[in-house]
């Protein structure tokens, strides 16, 4: 097992964390065999080496503080790699996924979902093949309604994704809770 030694807070030095949408998962990015700390908070998502003295990996600040992220092998290169999804100003969601978790680069592929102010993302093999595909939960604020896409990478058009399924359900004891 891992045991951490006290490190004065390193992980929240030179942030302001109040109640803000977080986020923590572990993945190792950096191949060294020790899995790397993905934390996000708000717009911010830092990936941190397993090891310590835990220097920061990766950065990025999106515009949008309502972020969900995944891991997993999205484009099946034997890498993880690392999925956001975040609503745009126009009732959509954009999927972005940054190949090796290089979220300090631009994203590898991304696509654009319709309906999606509160949103979640999940990586598996939910389908025959054994390749992950990358599941999106969206739904509008307000909402009782909500959709589920599978997408999948595209292997015949390089950085392209692509949504192979779509199914709505409807929960009509959904809470009316506008959450961002």
């Amino acid at each position: 097992y891992t045991t951490f030694e006290p490190r004065k807070e390193k992980l929240l030095q030179g942030n302001r964390w109040y109640a803000q949408r977080m986020q923590l998962l572990s993945a190792d990015f950096n191949a060294d065999g020790i899995g790397d700390f993905v934390v996000m908070v708000g717009n911010r998502i830092d990936i941190y080496s397993g090891i310590s003295p835990y220097p920061v990996l990766y950065t990025k600040t999106f515009t949008s503080t309502n972020l969900r992220m995944a891991v997993g092998d999205v484009d099946n290169d034997n890498n993880l790699d690392l999925a956001v999804i975040y609503p745009l100003a126009v009732d959509n969601a954009q999927v972005e996924v940054y190949a090796n978790g290089n979220i300090s680069s631009e994203p590898s592929f991304f696509t654009t979902v319709p309906i999606g102010n509160s949103n979640d993302i999940k990586i598996g093999n939910v389908k025959d093949g054994g390749k992950n595909s990358i599941i999106t939960l969206t739904r509008q604020n307000n909402s009782a309604s909500s959709n589920i896409r599978i997408i999948d990478y595209d292997e015949n058009t390089i950085g392209s994704l692509s949504v192979t399924a779509t199914t709505s359900i409807t929960n009509s004891s959904a809470p009316n809770d506008n959450i961002t």
